[in-house]
């Protein structure tokens, strides 16, 4: 009996963290694998919550220990994850041991949630801290200065307190990365409060200011900017954490009658499973008992929930609505539809446009520069012999640099856009596809499947019943829609074919099938174009007997068209896209779907071979046109491959990053306009992003060099800053929800 397969990773429960260390996790993982009596240790990538990383520096910091330690890792700024890749506990400790000395940490399971909550309880005790300091802050501007040396002493206690204890995380962080070369975020506002701090002792030798109750400030407005950002960089997961959500780790089994708690990745093809109402379902299969409504849309994007009952499939992280069924699993875990789905989405995050890499250097020299130009300031003022001044102007630059906004303008714009269209059943293979996308001019749609159902049926047949059956016979060994139309039509009228004798199937490329039925040969081909006489998809059947031609028959079937194509075909051409359809069936055929859904009938390509189909793509090419092909993903991948954007329309349990460069799961034709639609938002948020973050930089860096701010007013600007790029962000998903 194989042994029982084992969770390594954290997939199976991404948000129901528990905070334990690394080595602590990878120990008990240990002694788990032990008891099952396995010699060797299952690895996959962990993912981990990052504490302690303020911004893209951070990141870079962290990634570069791992990797000095022999650990392949990936960094995710915006959700604050580690993906690590390796099985060798001795790195991941020394690896933590170096990052727990820089002030930063990896914890396996903790939540967002949880590191949320510890974030807001220190701020809220910093701030019930600051009062006295906010209270004398706030009488100034009414003429009253309260100049008391007790008082001063009591205020510098305070915010001491408030600078070296609530912000002890920071300083820890700050410091350590100064250590090393790698300074950060932190680097700039422990250096700031500090120095601000300072100025107490400091004005009691020389004739300088007291900016001590200034460091308190500067470390509650840091503090509570952070909240906000990370509260919001929350919500932006918001949409990916909700795939998260319908994985669920155990599914309810039927084991020698009983009804058993199993783990979902221990349990196997064929077993059985019990789904009841308001569950989501754990593993892809077939309902072999009960019926109910499934409602699908977490996966396809498809707003009213679908009838189910015996023989229909149903996919993991789907609803049961309102009825009790059993399902006999078809696939494992590792190979589910909402599996397959993450990993992709996970992958897709993982890779950085063009303009990040370029984003990231300058993020690199950004903060070392920073403190270059505090210390050329605070030198100019020094010279015009004044002190406060220089003081002022020097902590204000280190508190209003913002390398965060900076960090955040792109992965975040990018991690909200494809957290609205992975709910949609839309998966975008990398970034780079965003920018291609709101370049297209020019739409190819293959027919049958794409803009029709693909589930053609037989309309007329003028074959009798005798060969119709061998016909059967043949088509039984096919796997194509035409071919289980006609399985279906002739089990209709009654006929059995199972025990005829088949032999010999060839698929002949484009023109269909042959093969030999008790001794006959049958030929199921496409018309030849003079044959084109049907308002549907036709086969010509060839009857040929001792390689001799008997006769000849027709086969006539009819696909209805998907709803919303005539929607989709509409929008596009009120956008000034043009739209081309490309199919292998007969001219009839294929102007007659065209006057239907509005394309034109000189746009339409028929009788195309799936190389003509790529010759028509690539002369649409030559002639400037960026054009995007919308196919099955399968028959028409060469066309995909040689579009400027490959969208593939996928039932679900075929995808794979080979597809395209967009699948849409379900094969949803209206998903074309929220394709389009999020794909420009995004884009246009994430040039707006930049935009804030460099003008931001250029003008207020000078300002606070000109001694024109106080450190708390600068530091309020910065967290703003990285705050105002974030709700911008986020702006893609309220402006979509009114789509």
């Amino acid at each position: 009996m194989p042994p029982k397969k084992l969770n390594s990773s954290l997939d199976s429960f991404p948000y129901s963290f528990r905070e334990i260390s690394l080595s602590t996790y990878l120990i008990n993982l240990r002694t788990l694998l032990k008891t099952n009596d396995l010699v060797y240790l299952i690895m996959s990538t962990l993912k981990a919550k990052v504490i302690g990383m303020s911004c893209v520096s951070c990141a870079n910091t962290i990634e570069r220990v791992l990797k000095s330690q022999g650990i392949d890792a990936h960094i995710e700024f915006t959700s604050a994850i580690a993906y690590i890749n390796t099985d060798d506990e001795s790195k991941l400790k020394k690896a933590k041991e170096k990052l727990n000395s820089l002030g930063y940490d990896i914890l396996v399971q903790e939540s967002n949630d949880e590191f949320i909550k510890k974030e807001k309880k220190n701020l809220i005790l910093s701030w019930i801290f600051s009062i006295p300091i906010f209270i004398k802050m706030a009488l100034m501007p009414f003429g009253i200065h309260i100049e008391n040396h007790t008082i001063d002493l009591a205020l510098f206690i305070i915010s001491s307190i408030i600078v070296i204890f609530f912000g002890r995380q920071v300083h820890k962080s700050g410091i350590g990365s100064l250590v090393v070369l790698a300074p950060n975020m932190d680097s700039l506002i422990s250096i700031g409060t500090i120095v601000s701090l300072s100025t107490y002792i400091l004005s009691i030798f020389l004739p300088i200011g007291n900016f001590s109750s200034e460091s308190a400030v500067i470390m509650n407005i840091f503090l509570l900017g952070n909240y906000i950002k990370n509260k919001s960089t929350v919500l932006a997961s918001s949409k990916i954490e909700k795939l998260y959500s319908l994985i669920v780790s155990y599914a309810n089994t039927i084991i020698d009658g009983n009804e058993v708690k199993v783990n979902i990745e221990n349990v196997n093809k064929g077993d059985i499973i019990i789904v009841k109402p308001g569950e989501i379902i754990p593993l892809d299969g077939v309902i072999i008992k009960g019926s109910s409504y499934i409602d699908e849309s977490s996966i396809t994007g498809e707003p009213l929930p679908k009838p189910k009952t015996i023989g229909d499939r149903v996919l993991g992280g789907t609803m049961n609505i309102d009825g009790y069924i059993e399902v006999r699993v078809e696939k494992e875990y590792k190979d589910t539809v909402i599996k397959k789905i993450v990993d992709f989405v996970e992958k897709s995050e993982s890779t950085k446009l063009k303009i990040q890499s370029l984003i990231d250097k300058v993020v690199l020299y950004f903060v070392p520069s920073i403190f270059v130009i505090s210390i050329l300031v605070f030198g100019i003022w020094l010279i015009q012999g004044d002190t406060s001044k220089a003081l002022v102007a020097s902590i204000s630059i280190l508190v209003i640099a913002c390398p965060c906004a900076l960090g955040l303008a792109v992965p975040l714009a990018i991690k909200v856009g494809f957290g609205i269209l992975a709910t949609k059943g839309i998966l975008i293979k990398n970034p780079e596809t965003i920018e291609k996308i709101v370049k297209v001019n020019t739409v190819v749609f293959d027919k049958t499947g794409t803009l029709t159902e693909g589930k053609p049926k037989v309309k007329s047949t003028n074959l009798p019943e005798d060969i119709l059956k061998l016909v059967s016979a043949i088509e039984s060994k096919v796997n194509h829609p035409l071919s289980t139309a006609i399985i279906e039509f002739s089990k209709s009228i009654g006929l059995e074919f199972s025990n005829v004798n088949v032999e010999n199937i060839k698929n002949v490329p484009g023109k269909g099938i042959e093969g030999t039925a008790n001794g006959i040969t049958i030929r199921i081909f496409k018309p030849d174009k003079e044959m084109e006489n049907s308002n549907g998809t036709i086969s010509i059947v060839y009857i040929l007997e001792n390689n001799n031609f008997i006769e000849k028959g027709y086969i006539e079937f009819e696909d209805n068209i998907k709803e919303n194509v005539k929607e989709v075909i509409e929008y596009l051409k009120n956008k000034e896209i043009g739209v081309f359809l490309v199919t292998g069936d007969n001219e009839v055929s294929a102007k007659r779907v065209s006057r239907e859904i509005g394309i034109p009938e000189n746009n339409v390509f028929c009788n195309m071979l799936p190389d003509e189909k790529v010759n028509a793509i690539r002369k649409l090419r030559e002639e400037g046109k960026n054009v995007m092909f919308v196919g099955d993903g399968i028959n028409d991948a060469p066309s995909i491959k040689e579009s400027f954007v490959g969208v593939a329309m996928s039932t679900g349990s075929d995808i794979t990053s080979e597809l395209g460069d967009v699948i849409i799961v379900g094969s949803r034709i209206k998903a074309l306009i929220d394709l389009f639609e999020v794909s420009k938002m995004i884009h246009r948020k994430i040039i707006q992003n930049l935009f804030y973050a460099f003008i931001y930089n250029i003008i207020a860096i000078p300002i606070a060099g000109l001694g024109l701010l106080t450190p708390g007013i600068a530091q309020l600007i910065m967290s703003i800053s990285s705050i105002s790029v974030v709700i911008n962000s986020l702006l893609v998903k309220s402006r979509n929800n009114s789509h």
